[in-house]
């Protein structure tokens, strides 16, 4: 399994830039002058581009072979990584940032898709394991390292590290994956569905915008106009997606995907656990320095708990499947992460001021999305034709993104009544209770999940039908 440890720098990487700017992005704004619509699509664009290009991106590793497509990917992560950290205006680190979504949408689809296809039994359960691990230490690392590096001034370089470091770390990986991984040829027979991309990131851009921007979209017309024209869209992409598979061609979202009970309860599941736990480690980075006034460093290291815990749950998640059924795994370990996240809520609700308090529930809520986020994964894997690994490993990161980025957009236009700067205690608990609903769904999900599968059985490896 050598070659897994370089598919896992491209899930390495791609949460450790999503996380790593939440904490250095005022110094980067501040340093490039950049406008408060600038500093928002730096934070936010990287994510948007990486949720939109997923789906596509999965496609063409089903067209081209995912080695080739993901090595590629790696490449383009570093070209844009080294822009992002040379980036001597705001505009130019607006573009750095797009392309670097667009990178991860080429390189992120194809490691669960390489996951899928290289290994089986035992060994992609431990695939997935480590795959965890990667995810938990992506989004702890990027939080530290995010108020540490700037804090440090390496060679007086403040932030641009964060950047270049990605470069390095690409390079060996392409090369890794070279000497390790087996080339798979990709499926000529796989067509590009150009008018099904356009509908698509059309319906999603039109939808998103007034979360995006609440405020100044909640007068009519614009709002609702905008809501109605991507509903519009979402019925013409549903009407195109249907007609191209009547006729025998290769829609950009294979329908026989979703007759498995497991693969759409899986993605509602990631869903819902991701509109929940995206924004609570902005929320609570926030809280650490505006309430507990705790530096941005300080702030990044009471995230390592969490990430603690993730990476425990993830290493002990195989020896537990084997003992129990993974839905029940998931019915106790979304349980777990919402009992983390309440204990969490009455600590802020209390107007806890000491940051050694959280340290307890952060583990624990750590320890219950490791042993949900691996798990769940592997029951979506289980479901796939290996035709269309691809195109289902980039709608489950999907869903996880968009539903990530509805997440923010709730929670930010919660909290922009009081303004974050001037928000109390009372208002972060508000922005909790809302993820903690969420995370409640994920455990009702979680429990139709296990009642499926103890009902009835989808077919497991899915061959290549």
């Amino acid at each position: 399994m050598t070659g897994l440890l370089f598919v896992l720098v491209g899930a390495f990487l791609s949460i450790f830039d999503q996380f790593v700017i939440n904490v250095s992005a005022y110094q980067i704004g501040r340093d490039l002058g950049a406008s408060s619509v600038q500093l928002e699509a730096v934070i936010s664009g990287y994510a948007f581009v990486y949720g939109l290009g997923l789906i596509t991106g999965g496609r063409i590793g089903d067209r081209f072979g995912r080695r080739r497509v993901y090595r590629t990917g790696l490449m383009m992560f570093a070209m844009t990584s080294l822009c992002c950290g040379l980036a001597g205006t705001a505009t130019q680190m607006v573009a750095a940032r797009l392309g670097q979504g667009l990178s991860g949408a080429v390189m992120v689809p194809q490691v669960l898709a390489l996951i899928r296809v290289n290994y089986l039994g035992e060994e992609r359960t431990r695939a997935l394991s480590w795959f965890g691990i990667s995810l938990g230490l992506g989004q702890v690392m990027g939080q530290v390292f995010g108020g540490m590096i700037p804090s440090l001034d390496v060679l007086g370089l403040g932030w641009r590290p964060i950047f270049l470091i990605n470069v390095p770390v690409c390079l060996l990986a392409w090369l890794g994956c070279g000497r390790w991984l087996v080339h798979d040829q990709g499926a000529p027979a796989v067509r590009m569905d150009t008018l099904g991309v356009i509908l698509f990131a059309a319906s999603v851009v039109l939808l998103f915008v007034p979360l995006l921007d609440p405020i100044r979209l909640e007068r009519f017309p614009a709002g609702v106009v905008l809501l109605a024209a991507g509903g519009t869209f979402i019925g013409l992409f549903i009407y195109h997606e249907h007609a191209a598979a009547v006729r025998g061609s290769v829609p950009l979202i294979p329908y026989r995907l979703f007759k498995s009970s497991g693969f759409v309860l899986g993605v509602f599941l990631n869903g819902a656990l991701y509109i929940g736990i995206i924004p609570f480690f902005f929320l609570l980075g926030l809280y650490f320095q505006s309430i507990v006034h705790l530096t941005s460093w300080q702030s990044g290291l009471f995230f390592v708990p969490i990430g603690i815990g993730f990476v425990v749950a993830s290493v002990l998640g195989p020896g537990i499947m084997r003992a129990i059924s993974a839905p029940l795994v998931l019915v106790a370990g979304s349980a777990t992460s919402a009992a983390g996240l309440g204990i969490v809520m009455v600590l802020v609700s209390l107007g806890a001021a000491r940051g050694w308090a959280f340290l307890a529930p952060l583990f624990v809520f750590g320890f219950g999305n490791g042993s949900i986020l691996p798990i769940v994964t592997g029951v979506v894997l289980r479901h796939l034709p290996v035709r269309d690994a691809g195109a289902g490993s980039a709608i489950l990161t999907t869903a996880q993104q968009l539903f990530g980025a509805v997440g923010v957009a709730i929670t930010g236009s919660m909290m922009s009544n009081a303004g974050t700067l001037g928000a109390t205690p009372s208002d972060y608990v508000e922005a909790l209770f809302f993820q903690e609903i969420s995370i409640l769904a994920a455990l009702a999900f979680a429990a139709m999940l296990l009642r499926s599968q103890s009902r009835s059985r989808d077919p497991v490896d899915g061959g290549t039908g």
